[in-house]
């Protein structure tokens, strides 16, 4: 992912989001500081999740989570600017969870039903706009 945004950025795009999910903000970010800068001068939209830095008892947040919160501009990028959505990561819940968030995004905005609503998201990977490297 570091990769493709910096290609991205060097080629002078500026419409770059990017939901990173992580357990422990301090322990896992790696490239914080990278994305801040790039977010810092609107080269990057920067977004976060990390599992484990709530308190006990408090529910865990995942990248799911804040595209939820954010459906109504995922649904833009995705369906009137026509983005391109790489997941990569773990291979476990993740992956699905993301796209059944991006489904629930064109459910609330795009006034799709339920069924529609998943079939848009397999055109999405039919079409090549929604790619994944995901392992185990």
């Amino acid at each position: 992912m570091r990769s493709l945004i910096e290609e991205r950025v060097h080629r002078g795009s500026r419409a770059n989001t990017l939901y990173f999910g992580c357990r422990s903000e301090s322990k896992d970010q790696h490239y914080r500081e990278q994305w801040r800068t790039l977010s810092d001068s609107s080269r990057l939209v920067y977004r976060t999740a990390f599992s484990r830095d709530n308190p006990e008892g408090v529910k865990r947040t995942y990248v799911q989570d804040r595209i939820l919160e954010d459906a109504e501009q995922i649904w833009r990028l995705v369906d009137v600017e026509k983005a391109w959505i790489y997941i990569s990561g773990s291979s476990n819940k993740m992956p699905l969870a993301v796209k059944e968030s991006i489904a629930k995004a064109a459910q609330k905005y795009g006034g799709l039903d339920e069924e529609k609503s998943k079939d848009y998201v397999k055109d999405l990977v039919k079409q090549g706009r929604l790619l994944e490297e995901c392992w185990s």
